[in-house]
């Protein structure tokens, strides 16, 4: 159903430009405090967590307990599988739209939409790709326009984005697009601290900012403030570096250094509708090369409708395995191969059909994967944690995580 209130819609106003309403949201306690926020091209998420873009103190609020979402049909507020749920006007709802007026109930507190002013207009990247990068929907184009315009200043630039969206490629291309591009790509992280020495001249890309060790920090530090004035620096997070920066974790004067510009890179979710490109694109790139059409009908929906935690890195993947058992069905997922009992959940005649080595071999990959996504909910996205409770290496459980395409981000 469309909302009543058209002013709080997204608006193509041509292939260049977006106009955003100017939408505030309100979040008022039972003791009559309010907190608020605004409502952009990014969804909102409320909750008690402090990575929350809106932080309500309420027990009755989970840590992350409803996005909502600004579209071309209106604000969409969604629950986040909260223990206490959401209410629309009373009414408990897992996703509706939501208009100027209507009251949002989650605990005790209670979350109102207000027009704040006129709308704002949003440059728009006019194609669907960005260098090697691909993404035709709202927020990819938008990201995909600032990317040209600090790809052609001098500024450093810091890509905030969950496992999987694609940083290093973003930044790639970011680097293809500037004048440095004649020089060297480089990436620096603790595993490579000689990467520092290949870097004159070019780009030096810093592969999560705060896995660095505290000597790795110093030696950036050091290398950014002598001799490398022609070096452009392009630094990548999976997190929020407040916590790092209070704690202590990461050098304050090396942030400054290396956020002069900061881009978030949005996960796979917030942009369905780049999943169908995306699709296609590794489809193409498979051995035959295929296409949706030539997979099972109703492949679309059942990619479409995933929430995707391991984002693009996932998502490729899943292709990979349709390519090769096409009618595998939700057993492609990272968190869908086996059940609780260790048995495929979907699939299985085609398993039958197979020669017992190559079964084995899936089976046994399905359930490696369901068991990383069971202890890495478990740990709350802690690698380092996990990697203690499960007796592995940490760097062992990211090459596992990664080969999976699973995102360790915070639930």
């Amino acid at each position: 159903m469309r909302p009543d209130h058209a002013d709080t819609t997204l608006r193509i106003v041509d292939r260049r430009v977006v106009r955003l309403p100017s939408v505030v949201l309100v979040a008022t306690h039972l003791d009559g405090s309010e907190r608020r926020a605004t409502l952009g091209m990014n969804p909102l998420v409320v909750g008690t967590s402090t990575d929350c873009e809106l932080v309500v103190h309420d027990p009755g609020v989970s840590r992350r307990h409803c996005v909502l979402t600004l579209t071309a049909r209106g604000v969409i507020v969604r629950d986040l599988q909260s223990k206490n749920g959401t209410a629309v006007n009373g009414t408990d709802v897992l996703e509706a739209f939501v208009s100027p007026g209507a009251v949002v109930k989650i605990g005790s507190t209670s979350l109102c939409l207000h027009l704040s002013g006129p709308p704002s207009d949003v440059a728009l990247w006019p194609g669907a790709t960005f260098g090697d990068v691909l993404g035709g929907s709202i927020p990819m184009r938008a990201l995909f326009a600032r990317l040209d315009a600090s790809a052609r200043s001098s500024s450093s630039i810091l890509f905030r984005g969950e496992p999987g969206t694609g940083k290093e490629l973003i930044a790639r291309a970011v680097h293809a697009a500037s004048s440095c591009a004649g020089g060297p790509f480089v990436v620096f992280d603790s595993a490579n601290p000689e990467a520092l020495t290949e870097a004159s001249g070019g780009t030096l890309f810093i592969d999560e900012l705060l896995e660095l060790s505290p000597d790795a920090q110093t030696r950036l530090l050091q290398a950014t403030r002598t001799g490398h004035g022609d070096l452009r620096l392009l630094a990548a997070t999976a997190h929020d570096t407040k916590p790092a920066l209070d704690g202590g974790m990461l050098k304050p004067e090396l942030y400054f250094r290396l956020a002069g510009v900061e881009l978030r890179v949005p996960p796979l979710r917030e942009r369905r509708d780049d999943v169908e490109l995306l699709a296609e694109h590794f489809l193409a790139r498979a051995e035959p090369p295929r296409r949706l059409v030539d997979l099972p009908p109703g492949t679309l929906g059942m990619l479409s409708a995933h929430d995707w935690p391991g984002n693009v890195r996932e998502l490729k993947n899943a292709v990979t395995r349709l390519v090769l058992f096409p009618y595998a069905g939700q057993a492609i997922f990272a968190d869908g191969g086996v059940d609780a009992g260790g048995e495929p959940s979907s699939g299985a005649d085609e398993l039958f059909s197979l020669p017992l080595r190559d079964a084995r071999e899936r089976v046994v990959e399905h359930f490696e994967a369901h068991y990383l996504m069971r202890k890495l909910r478990e740990h709350h996205g802690n690698v380092s944690r996990m990697a203690t409770a499960v007796g592995l290496s940490r760097q062992m459980v990211h090459r596992l995580l990664a080969r999976h395409g699973i995102g360790s981000r915070e639930p």
